[in-house]
C-alpha cells in the first residue's frame, strides 16, 4: 500500500485501520527503507470507536443498540502517536464480543484524559459511520434538535484537538448516494460557520 501510493505519485499516505495498530509496525519499517525520493510522507493513525461509557455498557449488558461510531485520528509526531498507543490501549483493555463482534470502544472521556496537550493529533469527523454524519442526517429529515447536537460535538471536538486540528470529512458520491451527497453539503455549509478546514 505504501509503495502504491508511492508510484501513483501521491504526496503521502495515512494508515488508519479499525481500531488497530499493529500495522504501523511494518508500514514504518518499509517507508523508512524505501526509495524516497519525492519527499513522500507516510503518516500513522487509528479510526477509533468512540461512544460513551454508558452507551457500550448498555450494549454489552443489556445487548443495546447503540453505535460504534467511527472517528479518525492521525499523529502529527511522537507525542500523538504515543496518544494513539494509549487511546488503543484502553480501547483493547474493555474490548468485549457483543453480538459475536469483538468490540474495542473509545470513549469521550479517554480523548479528555489522554489529550491534554493539543497540536499532537488531526482528528477528522470520518464517513458515514460517525456520529457527526448520523446527527446531520437526523437534523436534515426535520427535527431541529439535532442542530445543537452537532453544534455541541463540533464545539467539543474543537476544545480537545484545536480548531486548526479538527477536519470536517466529506467522501466521493455517486449520484444515487443522497445521504452521501446530504453529508457533503451540510459539510461545506459546517465548515463556513466553524471556520474548519474540509478533508
Amino acid at each position: 500500500l505504501v509503495q502504491y501510493a508511492y508510484d501513483i505519485g501521491l504526496k503521502g499516505i495515512t494508515l488508519t485501520d479499525h481500531e488497530g495498530i499493529i500495522g504501523h509496525i511494518k508500514a514504518w519499517k518499509y517507508f523508512l527503507n524505501m526509495q524516497n525520493d519525492n519527499d513522500f510522507k507516510l503518516a500513522l493513525g487509528n479510526e477509533i470507536y468512540l461512544m460513551s461509557e454508558q452507551a457500550y455498557q448498555d450494549n454489552v449488558e443489556i445487548k443495546g443498540q447503540n453505535p460504534y461510531y467511527h472517528f479518525i485520528l492521525t499523529a502529527l509526531d511522537d507525542v500523538g502517536h504515543k496518544q494513539i498507543r494509549m487511546l488503543s490501549d484502553r480501547a483493547w483493555q474493555r474490548a468485549k464480543s457483543v453480538k459475536g463482534l469483538m468490540r474495542r470502544p473509545t470513549y469521550y472521556t479517554d480523548l479528555e484524559d489522554i489529550i491534554v496537550e493539543q497540536g499532537h493529533l488531526i482528528a477528522s469527523s470520518a464517513c458515514l459511520g460517525s456520529e457527526l454524519d448520523n446527527l446531520i442526517l437526523l437534523w436534515k429529515q426535520g427535527d431541529d434538535k439535532y442542530k445543537q447536537n452537532i453544534h455541541n460535538f463540533i464545539t467539543w471536538c474543537i476544545e480537545i484537538f484545536g480548531k486548526d486540528n479538527f477536519y470536517l470529512e466529506i467522501q466521493p458520491c455517486y449520484a444515487d448516494n443522497n445521504e452521501q451527497r446530504i453529508v457533503n453539503q451540510t459539510m461545506w455549509m459546517l465548515s463556513e460557520a466553524y471556520g474548519l478546514k474540509i478533508i
